[in-house]
């Protein structure tokens, strides 16, 4: 959660925190572990740093590409400096 304003990183950690979190949860469905609120809590946590890192690389691709457009239809000086 901490890094998952970091778009790649958050990702990658948020998918991590799943992939970690759903088989520890069969481990303690089938009697191997006790520790089954850590694992939900990676579930849920990985999730939500998914849905925060994707939502913010989705805004830094909309601004990158919009500054791009920008650029490239600009005639002059004055709005290539308004980009």
């Amino acid at each position: 959660m901490l890094l998952s304003w970091a778009p790649v990183l958050g990702l990658i950690l948020g998918v991590f925190a799943v992939a970690s979190g759903v088989p520890a949860r069969k481990r303690f469905r089938r009697g191997e572990t006790d520790n089954d609120r850590g694992a939900f809590a990676g579930i849920v946590l990985g999730t939500v740093a998914i849905v925060i890192g994707a939502a913010i690389l989705i805004w830094l691709l909309y601004l990158i590409i919009g500054y791009q457009v920008c650029i490239g239809s600009a005639t002059d000086r004055y709005k290539y400096s308004q980009c």
